[in-house]
């Protein structure tokens, strides 16, 4: 598994099982309802399976990394939901592997982009169907290609192998809150499964 620039996530958003609400987070508009989930990731290399609406697509750009957008025709095209495994900085220690990557994102985007702002951080906790995996999260914002877009990041280190699962949320700013439901939804729906094959 060979480490991916983090940046290059942030034009995703230009182109197309724990409650993790975020403390601080202030919602500029009434979200809107989320929609059924019916379709399912379950690659066995990629260590999670996930559900995801059924006029969403799914691409895999790099190894390892899943992105879902919507369909072209909608508003939600220009929202997307990736999921990039990358190597443990400190496999012994999954906690502080998962903080580190999040912070590498986290510098990535300032040096990326402009008026960069981490709105919130917060502990974030997973369920692998036994014990809660516990990670990092914060939310984002910044200007990129001349249009402000707003990021929700999940960072969670897994105990059975080398491997640090980053989750992104990403949307417009003005999209944000009201297609947030549906980015909750997915993020609910995740559940790790066995080792990927890329942290071998």
């Amino acid at each position: 598994m060979r480490r991916l620039a983090l940046a290059a996530l942030l034009g995703l958003a230009l182109v197309g099982p724990a409650r993790a609400e975020l403390a601080g987070e202030v919602s500029a508009e009434a979200p809107g309802e989320a929609p059924a989930l019916t379709q399912q990731f379950a690659e066995p290399d990629y260590g999670y399976r996930l559900s995801y609406p059924a006029d969403w697509a799914a691409t895999r750009p790099e190894p390892f990394t899943l992105v879902l957008s919507g369909r072209l025709d909608s508003a939600q095209f220009h929202t997307t939901i990736s999921v990039v495994n990358q190597p443990a900085g400190r496999p012994d220690d999954p906690e502080a592997s998962a903080e580190r990557l999040l912070r590498r994102y986290l510098n990535e985007i300032q040096a990326a982009a402009t008026k960069a702002e981490v709105l919130t951080t917060a502990p974030f906790l997973l369920r692998r169907d036994g014990p809660f995996l516990r990670g990092t999260q914060a939310v984002t914002q910044f200007r990129r290609a001349g249009a402000w877009v707003r990021q929700w990041a999940v960072a969670v280190g897994r105990r059975d192998a080398p491997v640090v699962h980053l989750w992104i949320y990403s949307a417009p700013v003005e999209l944000f809150d009201a297609t947030r439901p549906l980015a909750q939804a997915v993020l609910e729906s995740w559940h790790l499964t066995e080792p990927p094959g890329g942290g071998q």
